[in-house]
């Protein structure tokens, strides 16, 4: 599901893609906590979407490594990656003993993580999770002008203790498989309003949540 973040000519259809930002795990730990961690981002419908510090981890799908291959270790009785723990990862970073030869991440998501505010706050449509496996609610969709995978998915779950949602994850696909996650129609589409984040096949829509 990791996309490829190499920008490509206008005439590709989509938003335009703001910066690509890259750095250390520690730095870029830094940058989450100082301009998104505990601040909110409304979208079209109104609701609040909060990002917290323990989802750092998983929204860069920050993995052991496994030494040998150079790729992510895999648990031998699920044949799964196996994940970083964020609580162990926070506990590093934040004293400074953090050994980023430990793990792997995923370059498509760090690079573009701060990208998911404007995913939020702008999407093309927003749908109604049909994905057991992914935690969330409901996910925000949003077209960019890249080759590979030029569709950004953000997750969000409530929080009922913040009384907002939260972001859980966020990932890159191709057209091909956004059906994977979409039950019924959407909350929220101006897709086929829309030219830049227009689909061959546009998915489903509630009309009382359109956008003109």
């Amino acid at each position: 599901m990791a996309g490829d973040t190499q920008s490509v000519p206008a005439k590709i259809f989509g938003a335009p893609c703001p910066s690509f930002r890259d750095c250390s795990v520690p730095l870029l730990f830094d940058k989450y906590m100082s301009e998104l961690s505990g601040k909110g981002v409304w979208d079209p419908l109104g609701r609040e979407v909060r990002f917290l510090d323990y989802q750092f981890p998983k929204l860069i799908q920050l993995q052991l490594k496994d030494h040998a291959t150079g790729r992510a270790a895999v648990d031998p009785n699920t044949g799964k990656p196996l994940k970083a723990k964020a609580s162990l990862v926070l506990k590093d970073i934040r004293s400074g003993s953090f050994d980023s030869s430990l793990y792997v991440r995923d370059v498509s998501r760090s690079q573009t993580l701060f990208w998911i505010p404007e995913v939020i706050r702008d999407p093309d449509s927003i749908h109604t999770n049909n994905h057991h496996l992914i935690q969330g609610e409901s996910f925000y969709v949003k077209r960019y002008a890249k080759s590979g995978s030029p569709f950004k998915l953000v997750f969000t779950t409530l929080d009922q203790r913040l009384s907002a949602s939260i972001v859980t994850t966020s990932f890159w696909v191709r057209e091909k498989e956004l059906r994977r996650f979409v039950v019924f129609a959407t909350r929220l589409d101006k897709i086929r309003a829309a030219p830049i984040g227009r689909l061959s096949c546009p998915l489903p829509r509630v009309q009382g949540f359109a956008l003109k």
